[in-house]
């Protein structure tokens, strides 16, 4: 399942999201967002294996903060 993940600091790494996520289950990939010129959008996406394990990240981690700004967490069914 995909979790759409937005709010995020302009200075975010893939491997930070990692680290959080991986807590919940299995990570198959993360893409952050960035605009046309390499301008990070504070945006981005992150599959997991599981569904429940996605639905367990978001309901836990939707409106916590990660590097001073509260984040938002929406989950997607597979596109």
């Amino acid at each position: 399942m995909y979790i759409f993940i937005s709010n995020l600091h302009p200075f975010t790494k893939q491997h930070t999201l990692l680290d959080i996520f991986q807590k919940f289950g299995v990570v198959t990939s993360i893409h952050l967002l960035f605009d046309l010129e390499g301008k990070f959008l504070g945006q981005g996406w992150i599959k997991m294996e599981k569904d429940e394990d996605a639905t367990l990240a978001v309901n836990t981690l939707n409106t916590s903060v990660l590097m001073n700004r509260f984040i938002a967490l929406y989950t997607l069914q597979q596109l």
